[in-house]
């Protein structure tokens, strides 16, 4: 199986394994933009090559 792939399937994984509990303020960013910009830069130093961001836009503020 090519390594892209096989990454794909571990992150697939770890989604699904996700539970509420295992989350912390370092799982989501719930800030001001200039927050979460001097946050993802603190990731970055830390060695951190790859963020996966999941946007999810409130229903409440859709229009129907």
């Amino acid at each position: 199986m090519p390594p892209t792939y096989r990454y794909f399937v571990d992150i697939v994984n770890i989604l699904r394994d996700m539970r509420p509990e295992k989350l912390t303020d370092k799982s989501i960013l719930l800030r001001q933009p200039a927050a979460r910009r001097r946050h993802l830069k603190q990731v970055e130093k830390a060695g951190i090559a790859e963020v996966i961001l999941y946007f999810n836009y409130a229903r409440s503020r859709m229009p129907r």
